[in-house]
């Protein structure tokens, strides 16, 4: 397996993500508009794709919020001539 640049650098997103967390937590809004602060922050923060090759194929995962979603897979030479495999 062959990881693809850029890498995705998790814990200096985790890290900036809880120094957000901890300055809206000190602020004097109301809970419903800190945790919306958080949420967008955590989709900002912790949304990314990572790339790899496997055995010829080309796989795509995307991360949401900081979880993982399904891999997406197409051969190789697809991914080099169209640039798409639908997912």
């Amino acid at each position: 397996m062959t990881k693809l640049f850029p890498l995705p650098r998790l814990g200096i997103r985790i890290s900036v993500f809880a120094a957000v967390a901890v300055f809206a937590s000190i602020s004097h809004s109301g809970s419903g508009s800190k945790l919306g602060f958080c949420a967008a922050m955590a989709l900002l923060i912790g949304s990314y794709r990572v790339a790899r090759l496997r055995d010829g194929y080309f796989e795509r995962q995307m991360v949401i919020m900081f979880v993982p979603l399904r891999i997406g897979l197409c051969p190789g030479w697809v991914a080099a001539t169209a640039c798409g495999c639908g997912v």
